[in-house]
């Protein structure tokens, strides 16, 4: 209920509180023996947080509420400094609908 009163100022709690919930209901499943405790297991939920932040990215790169966060995303990517979601004809989206075009191959001498 406080998540819901709180929605416009208080993602950072709700968004913390849900980290510990989730840890505690691990902790309390490897207590119990519901299920096991998995080799590098952190290593996995590390992996599997990128690719999601990735893909969500990729599907709608406004979800990433800060530009900055955004050019970060882009540079981990190999975008460069881009900021995908600016308007369009922007000089982002330029470099980066010109980054996305496949070049021509080279004409060799004598076959077309």
């Amino acid at each position: 209920m406080w998540a819901f009163l709180e929605r416009k100022s208080g993602r950072s709690n709700f968004m913390d509180s849900a980290r510990l919930s989730i840890d505690s209901l691990w902790k309390v499943g490897v207590k119990h023996e519901w299920w096991r405790g998995v080799k590098n297991g952190d290593v996995l939920v590390l992996v599997m947080s990128l690719a999601l932040v990735n893909t969500i990215y990729e599907l709608n790169p406004k979800a990433v509420s800060e530009g900055i966060m955004r050019k970060g995303l882009g540079m981990l990517r190999g975008e460069g400094w881009v900021d995908r979601a600016v308007s369009a004809g922007g000089a982002g989206d330029k470099r980066l609908i010109e980054r996305d075009q496949k070049p021509e191959g080279a004409q060799i001498e004598g076959k077309e």
